[in-house]
C-alpha cells in the first residue's frame, strides 16, 4: 500500500519573504508573498501578480470567525514576515505566522522584488511615526526617543476626555433604622444601603442587586 501524506505528515517548509500586495479580491485578510530563495526579484519572471496568496495565522485571542477579534491583519506592502507552506514542496499554500522588524538603509526599489511596488515603505519619513532610514522600525516611544515630540503621543492627548461628569453618592436616611425588629428585614426586598443593621464596619456589606 501507497504512504499517504497530508498537511502536518509532508514535511514542514518555511520561508521568510516580503509583502507585496495586500488587496485580497476574497477579502480574507491575505497578502502576496515574494519568498527569499524560493521566488526571484526579477519582475519579469516572477511578476507581484504571479506570487501565491498567503493566509495569515492569527493569535487564539482572535477566533477569526464572522467578524469577531481584530481581522484583517495589519499587513503593509514591504512587510518583511516568516512562515510555511501548507503543501510543503509545492510551496503554492503559504502561511504567514508573524513579522520581522528591521533596520531600512534605502527607500524601495519599485523595479525590483522584494520591495514595495508602491514606492511607499520604507519611507525618509514617515509623518505620524517620525521614522526615517537608517534607524530601527520599532517605535521611537518603545526606545525611548522624542516621547513628548512623538505626534502618535501628542495627537492621543489631544482626545482625551477632561471634565467628565461623575456619578453623586446618594442621600441615604436613617430614619428606617426604627422599623426594623431582628436580623432580618420584613417588609424590604433590598439590603440596607448603609449595610446590614448588625455590621459594625462603615462599609457596607449590601451585595448585588443592591
Amino acid at each position: 500500500m501507497a504512504e499517504q501524506y497530508f498537511m502536518g505528515l509532508d514535511g514542514f517548509i518555511w520561508f521568510v519573504g516580503v509583502v507585496e500586495n495586500r488587496n485580497d479580491p476574497a477579502e480574507l485578510g491575505r497578502v502576496q508573498v515574494r519568498c527569499l530563495g524560493y521566488h526571484t526579484e526579477d519582475l519579469t519572471l516572477i511578476p507581484t501578480a504571479d506570487l501565491p496568496w498567503a493566509h495569515v495565522m492569527h493569535p487564539v485571542t482572535d477566533p477569526s470567525m464572522q467578524g469577531l477579534g481584530s481581522t484583517p491583519s495589519f499587513l503593509v506592502e514591504g512587510t518583511w514576515v516568516v512562515g510555511f507552506f501548507q503543501d510543503a514542496k509545492d510551496k503554492q499554500q503559504p502561511v504567514i505566522m508573524g513579522t520581522l522588524p528591521g533596520y531600512p538603509q534605502s527607500t524601495p526599489d519599485t523595479t525590483k522584488g522584494f520591495n514595495d511596488p508602491t514606492g511607499t515603505y520604507p519611507s525618509e519619513n514617515r509623518e505620524f511615526s517620525g521614522h526615517s532610514l537608517d534607524e530601527s522600525d520599532v517605535s521611537r516611544l518603545a526606545r525611548g526617543e522624542d516621547s513628548e515630540d512623538h505626534e502618535s503621543l501628542k495627537k492621543r492627548r489631544d482626545i482625551i476626555s477632561k471634565e467628565v461628569p461623575i456619578a453623586i453618592e446618594p442621600y441615604n436616611t436613617e430614619t428606617d433604622y426604627t422599623q426594623v425588629v431582628g436580623p432580618k428585614r420584613e417588609t424590604w426586598d433590598e439590603p440596607h444601603p448603609r449595610g446590614h443593621e448588625s455590621d459594625e464596619s462603615p462599609y457596607p456589606s449590601a451585595k448585588y442587586p443592591y
